[in-house]
């Protein structure tokens, strides 16, 4: 199969015309699919390509910012759990950020959260 650099589907094509296809424009022939009965070849601009594969690899691998909520009258193994899991995140390389919520009188006590 072969599509042309104006998106128009050729059909099965052979290989050496197709070669020619891509020379005439002045582009690249590339395989997109590797099929088993017939693989897919697209004419275009193979150093375009990557870039564009490059740009969406790197949108999709953004870190996201994930939240830790404490407060200070939680037990010390509700803290572990929750810095277990900030741990995992980072591991992932996801970003952390730490909340410590104050309610009340907690106001008065700050040097306890």
């Amino acid at each position: 199969m072969l599509i042309d650099h104006e998106n128009n589907n050729r059909g099965l094509t052979d290989t050496r015309e197709a070669l020619q296809v891509a020379k005439d424009a002045s582009l690249d022939l590339v395989v997109v699919s590797q099929r088993k009965d017939a693989p897919v070849a697209k004419v275009l601009d193979y150093g375009k390509h990557q870039y564009q594969q490059k740009k969406r690899q790197r949108q999709s691998s953004k870190p996201t910012l994930k939240e830790v909520k404490l407060r200070p009258n939680v037990g010390d193994s509700d803290y572990g759990l929750r810095i277990k899991r900030a741990l995992n995140w980072l591991d992932k390389g996801n970003l952390v950020k730490f909340q410590v919520r104050l309610r009340g009188r907690e106001h008065q006590h700050r040097d306890r959260a």
